[in-house]
């Protein structure tokens, strides 16, 4: 937020503060979904047993549930010594509003269907915490309803206070992928990819990746180890501690470097192992470069076969207009198939640049005679009164900028009102009110229809055959046919 408020300002600020927010949002919103189909589903929900507030009450849950459905495990015991009140917290409730408020949402939970109770039984056996040896550790914990403050690490308590429960959940979810695993894969991959050059070849790579994520981790692991069982260290910090940080640990690095190093030694000097040694010249022809060029070699040949073998028509003009015609018309609403009015669509912002209209000086009456065929409103009373490009030039400027500013105008409006009813129209439609499809001003001829084209020969040339005028009538012919009109009967 305080990014946002330095460096940006009105709309700008708004439209970004926007998208961070439905960033942020819909982060949310997966988190949440992938609550509800993982994290709170057994047997991962069964972690919450290790949080310090959430724990006891979600145990008592869980206890109070097992005891209502004892019998689907029979004969197995699910609780030892469940009747016994005083050595457990409170589980058992004649009344179901009793429960408190965590403890009725995890019990609401937890026995949401048929399902899910029996998947509680069977991962509560699965794990062995039906077994005696827990059950000391499980009364402690769920006779717990006040929560002290911590004085080492959440986990590091849990581990003091409940050593077997620890061990147990331990041995089921030690071997997940945690926080750390994952930056140590991610670790790994960046020092593969900056590692990884032409002269080194791929088993060299792989022995490099090999070593990180295995000879080198394990020694770093017993070097953490070292100092994290020293009790100067628990008393004072509550993050991982370091591998490499106290003069013990550089000692101890010495003595893991040189005890490794005679073991490679020993293992070296074995005679068998001498012919599976590759010389110089087998290492330099498994290079990075070989691989890549053999590599692009077999890829290159791949495509060719496939080339070969393929059986579709080649694309042809005429058959791409066949297609087409047989293509039906797509849903989409901005779709628009008259091709003049696609082609109207495309000219009119070029009509609307100034650049458009720079031509030579000897055209300048010509193109401003043009002008005033294509814009609407403008005019020019006495176009021989401009005698310089500039100034015709000027006056062109000024008719575009008029047009894109009422233009804008009115699609500003239309969208406060929702936007057009039409999705096909487009902003040069509205900008068509102010401009004329004029073909010659992209130097198109004009094309007429061939009865347009017999009209208008028909009036250019003279037909001496044919009487233009109509033929003078009398006085006479006047009467006669003004009495008809008027329905004189007699006729002479």
């Amino acid at each position: 937020m305080e990014y946002l408020e330095h460096n940006f300002s009105g709309d700008d600020f708004e439209m970004r503060l926007n998208l961070v927010m439905r960033g942020l949002k819909a982060g949310r919103d997966e988190l949440i979904k992938m609550t509800k189909q993982y994290l709170l589903k057994v047997p991962i929900v069964y972690l919450v047993l290790c949080n310090r507030k959430r724990g006891p009450s979600f145990l008592r849950a869980v206890l109070s549930v097992l005891y209502e459905n004892s019998n689907r495990a029979a004969p197995q015991i699910l609780i030892h010594d469940a009747d016994n009140d005083m050595k457990w917290g409170a589980f058992k409730y004649d009344n179901p509003e009793d429960r408190s408020d965590d403890e009725k949402a995890w019990y609401n939970l937890l026995t949401k269907t048929e399902e899910n109770i029996d998947d509680l039984i069977h991962w509560w056996r699965q794990f062995c915490l039906n077994y005696e040896i827990l059950e000391e550790d499980l009364q402690r914990l769920s006779k717990v309803n006040t929560v002290d403050e911590l004085n080492t690490g959440a986990l590091i308590e849990f581990k003091i206070e409940y050593p077997v429960l620890f061990d147990c959940l331990y041995s089921v979810f030690g071997t997940m992928l945690s926080n750390s695993r994952s930056r140590l894969c991610e670790q790994i991959h960046g020092m593969m990819r900056r590692g990884l050059r032409c002269q080194v070849g791929m088993e060299q790579a792989d022995s490099q990746r090999i070593y990180n994520s295995g000879i080198d981790h394990e020694m770093k692991e017993e070097r953490r180890n070292t100092n994290q069982v020293a009790s100067e260290f628990r008393d004072t910090h509550k993050k991982a501690a370091k591998h490499s940080k106290t003069k013990n640990q550089q000692v101890q690095l010495s003595e893991q470097l040189v005890g490794r190093a005679s073991k490679f030694a020993e293992t070296m000097t074995v005679p068998t192992l001498e012919e599976t040694i590759p010389d110089l010249s087998t290492i330099n022809s498994r290079g990075r470069r070989v691989m890549d060029q053999a590599n692009l070699d077999h890829q290159m040949m791949e495509e060719d076969q496939k080339a070969g073998s393929l059986r579709r028509k080649t694309l042809t003009p005429e058959l791409a207009i066949t297609m087409a015609g047989k293509t039906t018309l797509t849903n989409d609403a901005t779709y628009v198939s008259n091709a003049a009015l696609v082609l109207w669509h495309s000219r009119v912002p070029k009509l609307l640049v100034k650049k458009f209209w720079d031509f030579p000086a000897p055209r300048l009456l010509e193109n401003l005679e043009m002008a005033t065929e294509v814009f609407v409103h403008f005019q020019i009373i006495n176009v021989n009164k401009i005698k310089t490009k500039k100034v015709g030039l000027n006056l062109i400027k000024k008719e575009i900028e008029f047009v894109n500013e009422y233009g804008k105008k009115i699609l500003e409006f239309v969208k406060n009102l929702g936007g057009f009813d039409d999705k096909a129209v487009s902003r040069s439609d509205v900008l068509s009110f102010f401009v004329r499809p004029v073909a010659r001003a992209f130097g198109d001829d004009i094309v007429m229809e061939p009865v347009e084209e017999i009209l208008v020969k028909s009036c250019s040339v003279l037909d001496p055959h044919y009487t233009y005028t109509a033929p003078k009538k009398n006085d006479s012919d006047d009467e006669y046919i003004h009495g008809n009109d008027l329905g004189n009967e007699s006729v002479s």
